[in-house]
């Protein structure tokens, strides 16, 4: 039995049907995967001490609450930014919507083909 990758995963769940969920969702849910699998990556930069801060437009709200980057903690804003909630909030999405759909194209990569 072969798993599906998460690229044909999300292709199959994105030909659903559009009405299910509203259009940010539908943008959110599979950008969300991606940076999952690490398909896609959060805009930002390193510092010369390897830690990952955030760019300016991938910041919102709920940033505001992660700790910030250390030698200790390097990565606690790209963690952040692969979150589904940041992503949600990244598409304006509703985030109960964004898990769902997401949910669904886990389950679509773990179908055998």
């Amino acid at each position: 039995m072969k798993n599906q990758n998460p690229k044909s995963a999300i292709q199959g769940v994105l030909n659903c049907d559009i009405n299910e969920v509203t259009a940010p969702a539908h943008l959110a849910a599979p950008e969300y995967s991606r940076r999952k699998h690490r398909l896609s990556h959060p805009k930002g930069d390193f510092d010369s001490g390897y830690r990952f801060y955030l760019a300016d437009e991938e910041r919102g709200g709920c940033c505001m609450e992660i700790r910030e980057p250390s030698r200790a903690y390097p990565y606690s804003e790209m963690t952040h930014g692969r979150s589904l909630r940041h992503v949600a909030e990244l598409f304006e999405a509703d985030e109960l919507e964004v898990r769902r759909l997401a949910k669904r194209i886990e389950s679509e990569s773990k179908a055998t083909s």
